[in-house]
């Protein structure tokens, strides 16, 4: 065979879909026009959670809410997450996300942001500019309360 391999590699062939895995039902209009308007679909998300759970809000150009996207579950006291993760399900909707607003719980009953969730938000907020998505808000929320880190001066 002149020194030629024979031997096959077999390369997959992949495709990434989003799947909806079901729907959130509220009360309240699916338009975000300040943070307030978050908490009843907050509320949905992370009752009777006891691990922190990072959640995504995916909002066209006119802050209509297309989906909701568990981004990480992680432990009483922390959740982590990569750009990679959050902008995932962002870029899947077609090139129709034009802006987010970050969520998570803290178990504690505490809503109060730690620097580590300041560092992240930071991040995070660098990622989308580089994919033309908006990080509006960051909303901590806990025990019917909530932190608003655009209120907050913080973004």
């Amino acid at each position: 065979m002149n020194g030629e391999c024979t031997k096959r590699h077999y390369i997959p062939q992949v495709a990434v879909r989003l799947v909806r895995e079901g729907s959130i039902i509220t009360a309240e209009p699916k338009i975000i026009r300040q943070p307030s308007n978050t908490i009843p679909l907050l509320e949905k998300i992370f009752e009777g959670l006891i691990v922190e759970q990072f959640v995504a809000i995916l909002l066209n150009t006119k802050n209509h809410v297309l989906a909701v996207s568990i981004v990480s579950s992680g432990n009483v006291n922390s959740s982590i997450v990569r750009p990679a993760e959050l902008f995932r399900i962002a870029l899947l909707q077609g090139g129709t996300t034009t802006s987010v607003i970050l969520a998570h719980n803290h178990p504690s009953g505490d809503p109060s942001p730690s620097q580590e969730d300041i560092s992240l938000t930071k991040r995070l907020i660098e990622a989308g500019k580089l994919l033309d998505i908006s990080v509006l808000d960051h909303i901590i929320y806990s025990d019917n309360t909530y932190v608003s880190f655009k209120e907050k001066g913080i973004i």
